[in-house]
């Protein structure tokens, strides 16, 4: 029951991002260069202080994780991207399409094979994107474009997606070592791009404590909970409660910055949790090797 709540916590956490990330006032670049440079630091002395042994990992597998450490910075560019031009929920749901193109990936890819129930999934997946793209036009906002914020959110999902696959593929890595390698490579492969564009304008310490939240109460803390936590679970209790990051994430929209919601915001929402379930509830009969559950980095 422990484990259930502090995974529950976890997952409740990961619903707020959104809402601190529209508050920082950086470009997406730049925050997701101080996110994973945040994350990185404290999970390397995190590793150093509590860890014992040396990072066990092959040639190939450091250069998988680490050309996925890019590919997860730039999820992240695209995800806050998304929180700027649309509602909270609006990207926090078109990002929850990720386990579902990482179906599509695993199976063009790695040959897992789609079964008549993983097929369903992508097909209401898909129906409840396009129903919260009809909530575009329902929703007015100034200043912002939700059909833009919903294409960022599906496109980090795509990238997202690709980092699930590489961590369900790296085997032979821990969870806090890939991730490790993941962060500080996105951190090299950001901070030319920061360097260059020269675009850091930190005039107050309000900003300094919103970047530190984020990498450390977004990213490392959640992270920490819900990687000690989602072995004592059930594979199907750990999908349920996978289920609290984009409601929770809905419910700090509208309460915190009175974002409204319509009908096809909610009915787009929940085709795309019943795709999430119909993906993850499948029984463990249709075994695969590179068989994939929902995590979070």
């Amino acid at each position: 029951m422990k484990a259930v709540l502090k995974i529950a916590l976890a997952m409740i956490i990961w619903g707020s991002l959104g809402i601190v990330v529209r508050m920082v006032e950086l470009p997406s670049i730049e925050i997701s260069f101080f996110r994973a440079l945040i994350t990185g630091i404290v999970l390397l002395a995190i590793r150093l202080k509590f860890i014992k042994g040396k990072l066990i990992c092959s040639k190939k597998d450091l250069a998988i994780l680490a050309s996925s450490g890019a590919v997860l910075g730039l999820n992240w560019i695209l995800l806050f991207n998304a929180y700027r031009y649309t509602t909270v929920a609006n990207a926090t749901v078109s990002y929850y399409i990720a386990p579902v193109i990482a179906v599509i990936i695993a199976r063009l890819l790695l040959g897992e094979r789609l079964s008549l129930r993983k097929k369903l999934s992508m097909v209401v997946s898909m129906l409840g994107l396009l129903t919260i793209l009809l909530s575009s036009s329902q929703v007015e906002m100034s200043n912002t474009s939700h059909f833009s914020g919903i294409m960022f959110g599906a496109s980090a999902a795509l990238f997202y997606a690709i980092v699930m696959v590489v961590n369900k593929y790296v085997k032979n890595v821990s969870s806090i070592d890939k991730t490790l390698i993941q962060v500080l490579s996105a951190t090299m492969v950001l901070l030319p791009v920061v360097v260059i564009r020269n675009n850091i304008e930190i005039t107050n310490f309000n900003t300094v404590s919103l970047l530190l939240v984020i990498g450390i109460v977004h990213t490392c803390i959640p992270y920490l909970i819900y990687f000690s936590n989602i072995e004592k679970v059930s594979m199907a209790n750990s999908a349920v409660l996978s289920y609290l990051d984009p409601f929770a994430a809905v419910l700090f929209g509208h309460v915190l910055l009175n974002e409204p919601l319509t009908n096809f915001h909610l009915l787009g929402g929940f085709l795309i949790l019943v795709s999430i379930y119909l993906n993850v509830g499948e029984r463990k009969s249709a075994k695969s090797k590179y068989n994939l559950q929902i995590d979070r980095d």
